[in-house]
């Protein structure tokens, strides 16, 4: 019985931690924004979340960070993708491949 719980646990271990959630970072034709050095503040900040099921394999709609740093305006933005402490409980839940877990996506921008 104690083996089956540790297998379990494992299991369950390796399902949290592990994963395959790909943010694609991508300019739109012609634009001219620029990155940021990561050492340089930026002013304004906007956050979005991406969703994906089986593991991180199959992204949940289509997430176009071009289209988000257009709409916020960036000339230079730095981009960061976060796993927070509400993305990290909800990984516990996707341990059934069906079942959507979340990143956390930040640009910093000016």
């Amino acid at each position: 019985m104690k083996r089956t719980i540790a297998c379990l646990a494992l299991a369950g271990f390796v399902a949290v931690t592990s994963g395959c959630a790909t943010v694609r970072i991508e300019g739109a034709t012609g634009d001219t924004t620029t990155l940021i050095n990561s050492e340089k503040e930026a002013p304004k900040v906007v956050s979005f979340k991406t969703w994906y099921i089986f593991w991180g394999l199959r992204p949940r709609g289509d997430y176009s960070i071009a289209q988000e740093i257009r709409t916020a305006g960036f000339k230079r933005v730095r981009i960061e993708v976060r796993e927070g402490v509400d993305d990290w409980l909800l990984s516990f839940l996707a341990i059934a491949p069906i079942i959507p877990f979340s990143r956390t996506v930040y640009l910093y921008g000016e």
